[in-house]
């Protein structure tokens, strides 16, 4: 999930990465925690925190639920596979909770830069 401050708002505006169709998450070790964003189609947004996922089981995502993992339980020993069929070109976006409106997905200029202050043995 990508939280940003919305240009030229007094407002902070929150994303979370949805793929447009239902996937599974199978946790294979560990475990980790997500909160849930689901909308109305009214500009409203019901949330859902703090789902967890433990080791053995099975997270299945509907396609009309945005998410972010939120904590990862074992640090450096969780695993999941995700298994989510055929791909949908330019489905993948996010949902701004300010207005419950769907955004398609843009890349993100800073994510290396963030990704080497979180991974210093990222090159």
């Amino acid at each position: 999930m990508t939280r940003s401050a919305t240009s030229g708002s007094a407002s902070t505006c929150l994303y979370a990465l949805v793929q447009r169709r239902d996937f599974d998450a199978h946790v294979l070790l560990g475990g980790y925690s997500e909160d849930r964003y689901i909308p109305d189609g009214d500009g409203a947004v019901r949330a859902e925190h703090g789902v967890g996922h433990s080791s053995g089981g099975i997270n299945t995502v509907p396609r009309d639920v945005y998410h972010e993992v939120t904590e990862i339980h074992e640090p450096g020993r969780t695993l999941t596979l995700m298994v989510c069929g055929p791909r949908e070109h330019g489905r993948w976006g996010y949902l701004d909770l300010a207005t419950g409106q769907h955004r398609a997905a843009a890349p993100d200029l800073d994510f290396s830069a963030r990704l080497q202050a979180i991974n210093p043995r990222h090159p």
